[in-house]
């Protein structure tokens, strides 16, 4: 029995001297080593005299780090028996190696000891570092992945909506409407989805902001200030940095800047394509391509109301032209009729247009014929429309004007004309001033006969009675 024990006991301290593992035993109220297995020596750097030898410590081999973790072993008041964990040892060389240690408290007689067994798991750590680095650098490359469809998917929105954006704008009715049109456009979320619009436009000498998002007041600029708006208007477009989450364009009409965009963004939009130059250089071109729609459809409008206001406003006395008035009066007379108000017609005819042509010049008739276009407008309320009828006649429109009224106004403006010192040309020997005098018509709608050629026929008539009644004076009609 004694010869099994005895096999035993030296079979347990080979088992403990070869094995592949680190393995100590320690005193642990000293802290010295008791046995180290050749393991230990070589995973340590140290030989077993200098570990047995009670000169270094246990602690010295641990690093700093996980001191206190292993103290917690010997708490009095943690009783620990076994344990299991990860921590950093101090080879005698001074390098650190990972460990993975299991320690169990025991106690033979009256001794406490530890019996310990430390693996390397260094190329663990580092394969586990290694897949940590790779898992970071997947989900890096997804994230980049995912940023780059959201990018593109917010860029082809954005082009996608392009035609939508010109064709809405060509519906608009004047300027105001359409840059109200083209900011409810970029801003929409589901669409362009830009935070805010200014729209600084040219107006002489200064650029004014118009805006419906922000509010900018009157902040007008002066085109030759030193600020980033007028050098982009200018055309110093590469000389002007952009603040972040901002882009300004210059907005091209036809052969001139008519004014500049700016658009600021959503924060997200911002963080996401400022990551990418390429995306953000695709984002101003998108802006530019819009910039250029918008410019030209303000360009086109501006146009359109030029061609419309010559066609409707005579080129010589600059008041409406006989066109205008044939709408306009059966515009009135409809408004009249259907809030049961008074309606009016002054028809008035110069008296010696031809003597001044003949005595004069053309001219000079034309100069006359200005001047009393001016005087019957400046003596008018807003709502009365001028008009030029043909060669020397003129006649108004008098909403809401009775026949007495009207033949009152008449009497002023005949009697203003007929006193006027009309400017010569020529200057003039004598200096003296040229003379005209106007014959007057005057006719008021009646509600039961509501056609626009016979009330027209009415003044018509009412004008060569003053003619023939003398010239230089005012006839209301009557049947």
């Amino acid at each position: 029995m004694e010869k099994q024990e005895d096999i035993r006991s030296e079979l347990y301290g080979l088992f403990f001297e070869y094995s592949n593992d680190a393995q100590y035993v320690l005193d642990r109220k000293t802290g010295k080593y008791v046995l180290v297995n050749h393991a230990f020596e070589r995973l340590m750097g140290y030989t077993k005299e200098e570990l047995l030898s009670g000169e270094v410590s246990h602690l010295d081999l641990v690093h700093e780090a996980y001191r206190d973790r292993v103290k917690l072993l010997d708490n009095p008041g943690k009783r620990v028996q076994y344990d299991r964990f990860e921590l950093e040892v101090i080879q005698h060389s001074g390098r650190r190696r990972f460990v993975e240690v299991t320690v169990n408290n025991v106690k033979l007689g009256d001794r406490k000891l530890r019996v310990g067994s430390v693996r390397d798991i260094g190329r663990r750590k580092r394969l586990q570092k290694q897949l940590e680095r790779q898992i970071d650098l997947q989900r890096k490359r997804n994230i980049e992945v995912a940023k780059s469809s959201l990018r593109i998917y917010q860029l082809t929105e954005k082009i996608r909506n392009t035609p939508k954006f010109a064709t809405e704008l060509l519906a608009a009715g004047d300027e105001e409407e359409l840059l109200k049109r083209a900011t409810r456009m970029l801003t929409d979320k589901s669409g362009l989805n830009y935070k805010d619009v200014v729209f600084h436009m040219k107006e002489g000498d200064y650029l004014v902001p118009r805006s419906w998002t922000v509010d900018v007041g009157d902040k007008r600029v002066s085109i030759r200030d030193s600020g980033r708006l007028a050098k982009i208007l200018r055309g110093n477009v590469e000389k002007v940095r952009t603040k972040p989450g901002e882009e300004i364009i210059p907005l091209h009409g036809r052969r001139k800047l008519i004014g500049v965009l700016q658009v600021f963004f959503e924060e997200d939009e911002r963080l996401l394509f400022a990551s990418s130059g390429t995306v953000k250089a695709e984002q101003r071109d998108i802006l530019t391509t819009l910039a250029d729609i918008l410019a030209l459809s303000i360009t086109n409008l501006r146009l359109f109301k030029q061609v419309e206001r010559h066609s409707i406003i005579d080129q010589v006395t600059g008041v409406h032209n006989r066109r205008y008035f044939d709408r306009k009066l059966l515009e009135e007379i409809e408004r009249e009729q259907r809030y049961g108000r008074e309606l009016s017609l002054i028809y008035m005819d110069m008296d010696n247009l031809k003597q001044i042509n003949d005595e004069f010049g053309h001219d000079q008739g034309d100069l006359v014929l200005k001047e009393i276009a001016r005087l019957a407008h400046e003596s008018s309320r807003r709502i009365d429309v001028v008009c030029r009828w043909g060669g020397d006649e003129f006649i108004l429109i008098l909403p809401e004007t009775s026949l007495e009224e009207a033949k009152a106004k008449a009497e002023k403006l005949r009697s203003l004309i007929a006193s006027y010192p009309f400017p010569r040309i020529d200057g003039g020997e004598s200096g003296e001033p040229v003379s005209a005098c106007v014959s007057i018509g005057v006719a008021s709608l009646d509600h039961e006969d509501t056609d626009p050629k016979r009330l027209f026929k009415k003044a018509d008539k009412a004008m060569y009675k003053a003619k023939q009644n003398g010239k230089n004076r005012v006839e209301a009609y009557s049947p």
